[in-house]
């Protein structure tokens, strides 16, 4: 079996580069509408609101600190995404009901001790990783509007942070209903819980990060699960196991926290957490600071402007 696993990384390697190569055009042609969007609302979408119509245009947040440019970033962003939230309610109430159907399904046994943390550490992993590949935030969300972006007076990495804060109100919803659910499946279990809620936030962060590198690199688009094309939809699910190649990094770290934080504390559930939620935090500064120089190389072409950039080069 060892002898064959070249011959079979070949096999993989060149069915990868056959969907690459022929899913192209196919890509292109299944998000066209994206792109007559963004140009029909070329105003909206530059101002960071857009794809909202009746009563969600009247949402919006107090305005946040300057903080160096993070602040006004970070609030158009999180406005723009509790203004589209709606619009993906279909698919955010299906992840909704995976998370609170699975464990209910599973014996209440099955739910004790570790057993119980690690299922709401897997169910809401998942519906953080669900929920980010649909909302067209960040760096997922409009060239037009990272265009802007671009020309303002502000550090890269301010610019990305600020663009990372869009989806955080819609995760932390799915944090609160996961944690909610399992307070009330393992009542016994209260401080566990909360343990575990706690060390999901860098957790959430980390694919947050993650997942907008790859969409900065165009590896991931918004919505990747719902290509309608069977080539698109092959190339947007291996853009999801290069995602899950990409979280090595963030696990490695966790791995060694997590470990050193044993030898230092002993072997608790809560120095695991602690030492795992520590070594996450710290390993996503390798993604932000990859953002930040993506960032900072990335030219808008004409092609990814749409229509507007076709009638200035007119």
């Amino acid at each position: 079996t060892a002898l064959m696993l070249p011959t079979r990384f070949l096999v993989v390697a060149a069915l990868v580069g056959l969907i690459y190569l022929l899913g192209g055009d196919y890509l292109e042609a299944s998000t066209a509408r994206t792109d007559m969007s963004v140009a029909r609302r070329q105003s909206s979408l530059r101002s960071g609101t857009a794809n909202s119509s009746g009563w969600t245009r009247r949402l919006t947040l107090p305005q946040f600190a300057h903080l160096l440019g993070i602040g006004p970033i970070a609030w158009m962003q999180m406005v723009h995404s509790i203004r589209i939230l709606p619009r993906f309610l279909v698919f955010t109430v299906a992840i909704v009901s995976v998370v609170i159907v699975i464990p209910m399904t599973v014996d209440r046994q099955h739910l004790q001790g570790w057993s119980g943390v690690l299922w709401m550490f897997g169910l809401n992993a998942y519906a953080d990783f669900l929920l980010l590949l649909q909302l067209p935030v960040g760096f997922l969300g409009p060239p037009a509007q990272r265009a802007l972006l671009k020309s303002l007076p502000i550090a890269n990495w301010a610019i990305v942070i600020g663009q990372l804060a869009g989806p955080f109100i819609p995760l932390a919803l799915m944090h609160l209903l996961v944690l909610v659910l399992f307070l009330c499946l393992l009542p016994g279990s209260t401080f566990e819980v909360l343990q575990m809620s706690l060390a999901l936030l860098p957790v959430g962060w980390v694919l947050t990060t993650n997942i907008n590198l790859l969409g900065a690199w165009n590896i991931i688009k918004p919505r990747a699960l719902q290509q309608r094309d069977a080539l698109a939809a092959g190339r947007a699910m291996l853009s999801v196991w290069i995602f899950f190649m990409m979280l090595i990094p963030a696990i490695i770290g966790g791995t060694i926290g997590s470990v050193l934080a044993i030898g230092l504390f002993g072997p608790t559930l809560t120095s695991y957490l602690l030492g795992a939620s520590i070594g996450v935090l710290l390993t996503s500064s390798l993604y932000v600071a990859l953002l930040a120089y993506t960032f900072a190389r990335w030219q808008p072409s004409p092609s990814e402007l749409g229509a507007e950039e076709k009638e200035h080069d007119g």
